[in-house]
């Protein structure tokens, strides 16, 4: 197996790009994601390209699950669940890539990135789940979101799971720092990134903010 995966390294290498050339007769939405992959392919170095594409694929695949709201799951879960369910159809990987454009890119700082990567998607994501709860879960009425599935595992409030989320957040923000110190540029750019999301949540009128000030 080994063998066969250094024979076509290249050609794996090269997966995103290769997809997209496959389709003579593409849909309309193929074609769209087409041209982001292409994007991908101009403004990434190769590695960071296939992690972008393979998380916008991860995230198009599971949707049907996500909106799939008719059905609830049940209160008996794997303690796990609420984040594996989070990141399955999230994209929170695509986000953390982009911070390393051709621009700024280098094999040795990928690798620190790598180092940082667990704790940047799991920061993106809490990030996203307490800002967006109050327009989902108080003036909506979601109660499949992570927020409410982590309680539910927790035996804990939908109150305290927002407590949680605030507590973590900053803990890895400053985690994530520590990671990243021996590179200041990249340390920068994962501290601009965080601050730039929660400044778009802030901002956002979809998410209802300023009916908390």
């Amino acid at each position: 197996m080994m063998d066969s995966i250094a024979q076509y390294r290249q050609q794996l290498v090269q997966l995103s790009s290769t997809v997209a050339e496959v389709s003579e007769e593409p849909s309309t939405m193929f074609s769209l994601l087409t041209s982001v992959f292409e994007e991908f392919d101009r403004e990434f170095p190769t590695a960071c390209a296939n992690k972008l594409f393979a998380s916008v694929v991860n995230s198009l695949s599971s949707l049907e699950l996500e909106y799939g709201q008719s059905a609830i799951f049940s209160s008996v879960v794997s303690p796990t669940f609420p984040k594996y369910f989070r990141n399955m159809y999230g994209s929170s990987e695509a986000y953390v890539y982009f911070l390393l454009p051709h621009e700024v890119s280098s094999m040795s700082r990928l690798k620190r990135l790598l180092q940082a990567a667990p704790e940047l998607l799991d920061n993106t994501d809490e990030i996203n789940d307490l800002f967006s709860f109050y327009k989902e879960s108080v003036v909506g009425l979601e109660r499949e979101t992570f927020v409410y599935q982590k309680a539910r595992v927790d035996g804990s409030s939908a109150y305290q799971t927002s407590q949680m989320l605030s507590g973590e957040i900053l803990r890895r923000e400053r985690l994530i720092q520590s990671i990243l110190q021996s590179d200041p540029v990249l340390a920068h750019l994962a501290s601009m990134y965080i601050r730039g999301q929660i400044a778009c949540y802030l901002s956002s009128e979809r998410l209802r903010p300023s009916e908390l000030a």
